[in-house]
């Protein structure tokens, strides 16, 4: 089998990614005579590369508004490796010297690109007192970053929440806490003790965001 443009890429942490990207701009075009034509322009790289990057780190700082475009920008940089892999790919015919001057990784395994992942499982909860609950949920395949709601709504939220974000205007008098550390066990504070309250859990990666889980009650103690 001949060997073709790895897509472990897909893989790397998103701190990598941008560095990477970089790595297949400059390697396209500093060999102009032996990928004339590529499917993404210098220019374009310029733009995809820093949006990604600059979405990245407000997502870092714990902007959840920002989630969103970050997820956006990563899905347009991942098309752009994509269409410049398969470009490559009949250029190079097997050449691994090829593969590597365009920035990429040559493999004789194709590599499938993982999906977005499913909605969690195994949700669980307990009270810890003053007011705080801990919960977690299962490691879900392909999952990049876990966030979860708590919120007095007995009731799914998955109506408003709309492509990994929530609509706040329709939340009436729902309360409600967001945890997007991305970690898997999260934590909520200043809770009313001796009063019920319902955690949803959710998780996602570059290619899209799942769904809530079932709400799990969990009653806070003082």
């Amino acid at each position: 089998m001949k060997s073709t443009c790895s897509l472990s890429y897909h893989d790397l942490e998103n701190s990598k990614l941008d560095e990477f990207a970089t790595g297949v701009k400059n390697g396209i075009k500093n060999n102009p005579l032996k990928f004339p034509a590529p499917p993404v322009s210098e220019l374009t790289w310029n733009g995809l590369i820093p949006n990604f990057t600059t979405t990245l780190n407000a997502w870092k700082k714990g902007g959840i508004d920002q989630r969103g475009a970050f997820l956006a920008a990563k899905g347009l940089l991942m098309d752009a490796l994509d269409e410049t892999a398969k470009y490559v790919d009949p250029i190079a015919d097997g050449n691994e010297a090829t593969i590597i001057a365009a920035g990429f990784t040559p493999t004789k395994t194709v590599r499938v690109a993982k999906p977005a992942p499913g909605t969690p499982t195994g949700v669980t909860g307990t009270a810890k007192g003053n007011g705080k609950i801990e919960s977690e949920c299962d490691r879900m395949e392909f999952a990049e970053f876990y966030g979860a709601v708590c919120s007095t709504s007995p009731d799914s939220l998955n109506s408003i929440f709309i492509d990994g974000q929530f609509n706040f205007s329709a939340l009436g008098t729902i309360f409600l806490l967001l945890d997007v550390s991305k970690d898997r066990v999260k934590s909520f504070s200043g809770l009313t003790g001796g009063k019920n309250y319902y955690v949803q859990f959710y998780c996602g990666n570059g290619k899209g965001t799942s769904i809530l889980s079932e709400p799990v009650r969990i009653m806070a103690t003082v």
